[in-house]
């Protein structure tokens, strides 16, 4: 298995993540966190063997591996902060070139 973990802004910039690999997981976040938005999308680059885990059966599960628990709970944790600093790049990115941009207008009206 081999896929990559993008974060998409709405102007439809992505930047990597993360890459994974065999027997990997991806979508803790929306397990442990009910509420919270998608942080991230996943694209398979090659053929894949994907399971689903409702939210029931994850907490039935990590009831009895309470360490598994903590381990989903530290790559969530890793992967929302990996997402938020990409997410603050983009918007100072975009700030940079809308202050470009702004400039290159005032130059062409003198």
């Amino acid at each position: 298995m081999s896929v990559l973990l993008f974060y998409f802004q709405l102007d439809f910039h992505s930047s990597q993540i993360c890459h994974l690999d065999d027997g990997a997981h991806f979508g803790e976040v929306a397990l442990l966190v009910p509420d919270q938005r998608r942080v991230a999308s996943v694209i398979a680059i090659e053929v894949c063997e994907v399971y689903r885990l409702d939210r029931k059966d994850f907490r039935k599960c990590i009831a009895v591996h309470t360490e598994l628990f903590a381990n989903i709970e530290r790559i969530a944790t890793e992967r929302i902060e990996r997402a938020v600093i990409v997410e603050e790049q983009h918007k100072r990115y975009l700030m940079r070139n809308s202050v470009q941009m702004d400039r290159r207008r005032m130059n062409m009206n003198y």
